[in-house]
């Protein structure tokens, strides 16, 4: 997931006009303008993602969102969170499957805790330790056979959530891309005029 913080194009061009009439450095206050914004967008996605899910410390950290800053030749800042799909047991809360209830996870904070169990059969999650020593949170998956010696049960299936990728473009676009937009104009503006008064 990469967010692209740059001033829209209106706005660009009338703080580059004005400053460049009185013979200032404009793209030093644009970048300048470009680069605080980002800086305190990076904080907040972090504080927001991790106030919005029950993602665990170790799996999202703040160095996990990287920023590049802008320069005078190049006018857009980025925000980069990557990974991959993170299995259930490794990264969210969730609680243990007992002998008449199945696995119970909250992915976001504001939910609760939820049952994990198909619809339709008694396909309830439960926690499991492979024979190769892997421990996740698994599901049998009905219409499907495991291979003999095996009582002829259903395949299982590890369950996975949202990566932190994803949860930080959901948590973005629903929570902190309007006021990025809006501190941007206001931080063009402040560094407008210190450029003007001569700070």
């Amino acid at each position: 997931m990469i967010i692209n913080v740059e001033p829209r194009k209106p706005a660009y061009e009338a703080i580059i006009k004005k400053l460049d009439s009185v013979g200032t450095d404009s793209k030093t206050a644009v970048k300048d303008a470009v680069n605080d914004t980002a800086k305190s967008l990076k904080e907040e996605l972090y504080a927001a993602v991790k106030g919005t899910y029950s993602i665990k410390n170790s799996q999202f950290r703040k160095a996990d969102i990287v920023r590049k800053n802008a320069t005078k030749s190049q006018k857009t800042a980025t925000i980069t969170v990557k990974g991959y799909t993170l299995s259930l047991y490794d990264s969210y809360k969730f609680y243990k499957n007992t002998k008449h209830k199945a696995v119970r996870a909250m992915i976001k904070k504001a939910s609760g805790k939820r049952d994990i169990q198909l619809s339709g059969g008694n396909y309830k999650a439960f926690v499991a330790t492979m024979s190769n020593g892997h421990t996740g949170v698994f599901q049998r998956k009905p219409g499907t056979r495991m291979k003999k010696g095996t009582n002829n049960r259903e395949k299982i299936k590890q369950i996975n959530a949202m990566s932190k990728s994803k949860a930080a473009e959901v948590v973005y676009r629903e929570q902190l891309q309007e006021n990025t937009e809006e501190r941007l104009n206001l931080m063009l503006h402040k560094h407008m005029n210190l450029v003007l008064e001569g700070k």
